[in-house]
């Protein structure tokens, strides 16, 4: 069996709370990341669920994002990248359906980090 992404690990420690947000946030920015688009233009597929937010769908793996929707439009790009092609308001749901999903509300600043001094 192929070892888990970092960010499932580390996903799977935040859902036993052995791990915080900041822990995610930095796999999220460090991983490869997936998500649903549309067929004209790299448009981020996004649930608008009212007093709940705004929320998108993003996968550790293709696989994952085939065994969630099926055939699909599909991009893909590294974590910190993706995490600053996302609109402003809108949360991810990492790996849905998976016994690691985890919602991620964007309340970091996804700026790249500066080189330390």
């Amino acid at each position: 069996m192929p070892e888990e992404p970092e960010l499932v690990v580390v996903a799977e420690r935040a859902r036993r709370s052995e791990a915080g947000s900041r822990a995610v946030f930095k796999a999220l920015a460090r991983s490869y990341l997936y998500a649903r688009t549309s067929e004209d233009a790299p448009l981020l597929h996004v649930a608008d669920l009212g007093e709940r937010g705004r929320w998108a769908s993003v996968f550790s793996t293709r696989e994952r994002l085939a065994a969630t929707i099926g055939e699909c439009d599909a991009i893909g790009m590294p974590g910190m990248d993706f995490l600053e092609f996302v609109p402003t308001g809108v949360g991810l749901v990492l790996d849905p359906r998976d016994p690691h999903a985890l919602p991620c509300r964007r309340t970091c600043s996804t700026r790249r980090p500066q080189p330390s001094a």
